[in-house]
């Protein structure tokens, strides 16, 4: 499950899961919604909400790895880190890879991905809980401090192929 940030730097969170606790994760997620939520959406919830969040998240089987580009150009960025977590997720054979919506960015995901010989899918939040995942950790890495610590268990960065040089 992946989603970016581009608060400061650009950075790209991929969540991933075993596809053997995908349904009990997504139940656990499912319970943290309150009865006006269709999703968790960090930047739009309470202090105390999220902090509840994070506890659950914490405690979950997952490694959220933090992918960061120091490209300045957001398209280039995207690209070298979507590019970073489809590569991750051909080592790992990973079944598949999800990635949220950004109506802007669906084109240039599939470029990247057809260069790979993969495969990305697009879903909204609200369609994929796992998705939340990535979302809370990008939010909590950003804020730093007390929020990067409380996901900090779940946490791994990630690596960036080597770029070739010119010349």
């Amino acid at each position: 499950m992946v989603d970016e940030s581009k608060a400061s730097d650009y950075l790209v969170v991929a969540t991933w899961v075993s596809s053997a606790k995908v349904v009990s994760i997504r139940r656990e997620l499912r319970s943290l919604l309150r009865s006006n939520q269709a999703r968790l959406h960090f930047q739009k919830m309470s202090h105390a909400h999220r902090r509840r969040a994070i506890e659950v998240i914490a405690g979950l089987d997952v490694t959220a790895v933090v992918y960061r580009s120091k490209v300045r150009d957001p398209r280039e960025a995207r690209a070298e880190l979507i590019g970073a977590v489809l590569e991750e997720a051909r080592a790992t054979a990973a079944q598949r890879v999800v990635v949220e919506r950004d109506d802007a960015a669906v084109a240039l995901d599939a470029a990247v991905a057809r260069q790979l010989r993969s495969e990305v899918i697009h879903l909204r939040a609200v369609e994929e809980p796992l998705l939340w995942l990535s979302d809370a950790t990008a939010w909590c890495v950003h804020r730093s401090g007390d929020w990067r610590t409380a996901v900090a268990p779940i946490i791994r960065d990630g690596t960036l192929p080597k770029r070739s040089e010119p010349g």
